[in-house]
């Protein structure tokens, strides 16, 4: 049930995604996982930076032992490497500046290795909770303070493919045979709902050409509630769960409601 590509064996149960390389040392591979995330409700300047570090990953081979380091590979989130400015969580709230969006490439990324088996060195959580993935699995990077380190703890080179088709941040894995079959489970165990209100009567700064008229209330943010959670993974052979293990315990803070109010 394989079938041959580019020095690649693909299961054909997974919908294939071909990374663009040339490697004669790269023989037959496996598909060991494959993870994606939807950004189809986005900002045109947030899909253009999450396409543009998704790309980056796109054919990267990590062979046995190595490491990389997502803020290495994806560079500076600057105007001259492509990146355009889109809102960031920083400090419990959200700010535009450029390179917004990588992060759900990181979460995405992060989520295809858990589930390939490879080793994580460093991966850090979001101050608030995010919309596209789950809690205690989401992977916040930022330069020079918060990075997603992976390890390669195969016995075989590591092959990365990418796709930003349909506005779905995708990624697969290939290499040696997964020996489990590997599954994420997360749980929150305390709800924060003490949900903080921001009120604002600077119109132009969301967007309004007049002010609002005299008693008038627009909320400009749904605030959400914060929480505690856990996250696990769990390992079967067939259909045997062999063990459980927590990978990590994470705390979101409420996410702040903004609300727009008629000038004083």
């Amino acid at each position: 049930n394989l079938i041959k590509g580019k020095n690649i064996d693909i299961d054909v149960k997974f919908k294939p995604v071909l990374p663009q390389i040339n490697n004669d040392n790269i023989n037959e591979k496996y598909l060991k996982s494959t993870y994606k995330t939807a950004f189809k409700n986005s900002i045109d300047s947030r899909k253009n930076n999450i396409k543009n570090a998704l790309l980056k990953f796109d054919g990267l081979v990590i062979y046995p032992g190595e490491q990389i380091s997502f803020n290495n590979i994806t560079g500076a989130r600057t105007e001259e490497n492509g990146y355009k400015k889109a809102k960031i969580i920083k400090n419990g709230s959200f700010y535009e500046e450029f390179g917004g969006g990588v992060c759900q490439v990181s979460t995405t990324l992060y989520n295809a290795c858990l589930l390939a088996g490879l080793e994580i060195i460093e991966v850090n959580p979001h101050s608030l909770p995010v919309s596209y993935e789950k809690p205690c699995f989401d992977a916040m990077v930022n330069m020079g303070s918060s990075d997603l380190v992976i390890r390669n703890n195969t016995n075989e080179s590591v092959i990365i493919a990418t796709s930003n088709k349909n506005d779905e941040c995708l990624v697969n894995i290939y290499g040696e045979k997964n020996k489990y079959h590997i599954v994420r489970k997360s749980e929150k165990t305390e709800i924060i709902d003490k949900i903080p209100i921001e009120e604002s009567s600077d119109y132009k700064l969301y967007g309004y050409e007049e002010p609002l008229k005299d008693g008038e209330r627009v909320i400009v943010r749904k605030g959400k509630e914060g929480y505690k959670a856990v996250g696990y993974l769990e390992y079967y052979l067939g259909d045997v769960l062999v063990k459980t293990r927590k990978i990590r315990e994470n705390t979101y803070k409420p996410a702040k409601e903004i609300v727009l109010i008629s000038g004083i």
